[in-house]
């Protein structure tokens, strides 16, 4: 029996006894049906009780043709990463990696790495659109919601990362399979958080040059859009139901403010509590009575939503519709993803739209 038989035997063991925790315990999300595969990754995932064929194993994580791979190794050929569940020790330079959160995959792939598996995106069976050309072949290991154990021993990861809201109790099954990262920091600190995942790769030093380039690109777009001081902007992102208001932990939210916008008040109040509002009626956007207005939508539905409400004597009397200054966005980027390569895109975006000074 091959090695490779043995260890993958050794994984469906595990996962059986993963499935039996969580049949005991209500604390953690356990659930084990994965959201439906996009074609490149149902021919890496075998069904259970299978054995992997070498021609068919999924591949190795590899580094993107602009970045060079760490080597540096400690005496044991592991670091030891500080997380929300103390310290973990990882490979020094992992070669598996699987992310389970959407900022953990972009923060890998900004820097060279890219995952074996990860998760879905938002209302699509892969990941989301601005990212995925970058991982071509990726693993659908879970969705935002849930984790499908089996598809992630499948991966056979030797890394995994993941968001910070996963309990103790998931993180306990996860280790089992592979080190597992929680990081200490969230969405609302997306810089810090990067810098965590990056810490866990080995690419501290290149997550900081990144940085400082993106950095120098956002005091670059301040300069020549010379945003006139009191000019006001919102990021809302509108559902069928109605619009909701994006708050300022949001990285979307945290870039119009850096680049010369001033926040309405209700997204100011929502401070670090809460990503964003309830629905709001017609008759409440007067709170995003701002001068630019980007407004995000998921799908059709929601762009035919908003074609309707800008139909309607509220939505016509706001300034930034007035003026011409209402710009649509794609919400999987603008409300939902966040990471290095998400901040990036979303400047282009705002660069792109608002007009520089004359």
């Amino acid at each position: 029996m091959t090695s490779l038989s043995v260890r993958f035997r050794s994984l469906l063991a595990l996962l059986a006894l993963v499935t039996l925790a969580a049949c005991g315990s209500t604390a953690a999300p356990t659930a084990t049906t994965a959201p439906a595969a996009t074609e490149a990754s149902a021919a890496t995932i075998p069904p259970p009780g299978s054995e992997v064929p070498a021609e068919t194993e999924v591949p190795a994580a590899t580094e993107a043709p602009t970045a060079e791979a760490t080597t540096e190794t400690s005496a044991s050929g592991t670091r030891s990463i500080e997380t929300r569940y103390g310290k973990v020790e990882v490979p020094a330079t992992p070669a598996r990696l699987v992310t389970l959160d959407e900022g953990a995959l972009d923060t890998a792939v900004a820097l060279g790495i890219i995952p074996v598996g990860g998760i879905s995106s938002r209302l699509t069976d892969g990941v989301a659109p601005y990212i995925a050309a970058k991982v071509p072949g990726i693993a659908i290991v879970g969705n935002p919601g849930e984790i499908n154990f089996e598809a992630v021993i499948a991966a056979t990861p030797d890394l995994i990362l993941t968001h910070n809201r996963i309990d103790e109790e998931t993180f306990k099954k996860l280790s089992a399979i592979a080190p597992t990262i929680v990081p200490t920091n969230g969405i609302g600190a997306w810089k810090d958080a990067a810098g965590e995942y990056a810490a866990a790769l080995g690419k501290t030093s290149e997550l900081e040059a990144w940085l400082k380039d993106f950095d120098a690109k956002v005091v670059d777009a301040k300069t020549k859009l010379a945003i006139k001081a009191g000019t006001t902007g919102a990021v809302i992102r509108w559902m069928p139901q109605g619009p909701l208001v994006m708050g300022r932990l949001l990285p979307a939210v945290v870039l119009i403010e850096e680049l010369g916008l001033t926040l309405p008040q209700v997204s100011i109040d929502l401070g670090t509590d809460a990503p964003h509002t309830d629905v709001l009626s017609l008759e409440q956007l007067a709170t995003v009575d701002t001068d630019w207005l980007f407004v995000a939508t998921f799908n059709a539905e929601g762009d035919t939503a908003l074609a309707g409400a800008r139909s309607q004597a509220a939505f016509s009397q706001l300034k930034a519709e007035k003026a011409k200054q209402v710009v649509a966005v794609n919400a999987q980027l603008w409300s939902s993803a966040f990471g290095p390569l998400a901040a990036d895109a979303i400047l282009s975006d705002i660069v792109a739209n608002v007009p520089a000074a004359q």
